[in-house]
């Protein structure tokens, strides 16, 4: 991830968002659906660019901005490696595991 300035997510749905998430801890600006669980990672125009995947034209201009304007894609590389100092993979993992074998499947985790 260290090689590229950005990384685009073009799925229909992001269930979770990993691959956006690990790109955005690596310095990379990132373009990812705006459907599914990825807009709780990133916030849009701030630390990457949501769209709807299934409108080509909004995904093709998302592309080309950060193509086009520097100071945009390094704005988003920075803010993307400071959102996701507070994503941990123990997080996550823990609330899985509390879901999965826990009695009262009632879990509490804070971003």
């Amino acid at each position: 991830m260290k090689r590229v300035d950005m990384f685009v997510d073009l799925s229909t749905y992001q269930a979770m968002g990993l691959s956006c998430l690990e790109a955005m801890a690596s310095g990379v600006a990132v373009v990812g659906p705006v459907n599914g669980g990825l807009s709780e990672i990133v916030i849009h125009e701030e630390s990457g660019l949501l769209v709807d995947t299934l409108d080509e034209e909004q995904c093709t201009q998302a592309c080309l901005r950060l193509i086009d304007d520097l100071d945009l894609r390094q704005r988003l590389r920075a803010a993307g490696i400071e959102r996701t100092a507070g994503f941990f993979p123990e997080k996550p993992a823990l609330a899985l595991m509390q879901t999965l074998f826990s009695e009262d499947a009632e879990v509490e985790v804070n971003p």
